[in-house]
């Protein structure tokens, strides 16, 4: 077998270099869009269709996990995280489980938010919290 003589990049450099390719391109509009549809969906009437939205969120943070410092983004984690589904709430605090070690600039964003769901009424709920601290 041949020796590379190019190191491989890392993830880090790989996601930095695929922003800078993305910005001001006519697919980051649409992914803005689809954002935005994302969380529009999370006023829906149903909650399967709030808990798909918050899936569907963790789906976009987990390819890129600064997502979850946008206003936005921000917004809908705490509002989901007080509204009467507890899947809802279940499904919010696991997307912030996953991903809040990788983004440590995020713990102050969430981790009032998080403490608070200790006292709720879902057993599961409750349990995600301990998972997480």
């Amino acid at each position: 077998a041949h020796a590379r003589s190019v190191p491989l990049l890392s993830r880090e450099r790989i996601l930095s270099a695929s922003r800078k390719l993305l910005v001001g391109s006519a697919l980051l509009r649409r992914l803005e869009t689809l954002l935005a549809y994302v969380l529009l969906m999370l006023k829906e009437p149903q909650s399967s269709a709030r808990t798909k939205a918050i899936r569907a969120i963790s789906g976009v943070v987990t390819a890129d996990p600064s997502t979850l410092e946008l206003a936005g983004v921000k917004q809908a984690v705490h509002l989901a995280l007080s509204e009467p589904s507890i899947a809802v709430r279940e499904a919010t605090l696991d997307l912030i489980g996953q991903h809040i070690l990788s983004q440590p600039q995020c713990v102050p964003i969430y981790y009032e938010a998080i403490v608070k769901r200790l006292g709720d009424v879902g057993i599961s709920v409750r349990k995600r919290v301990v998972r997480i601290l």
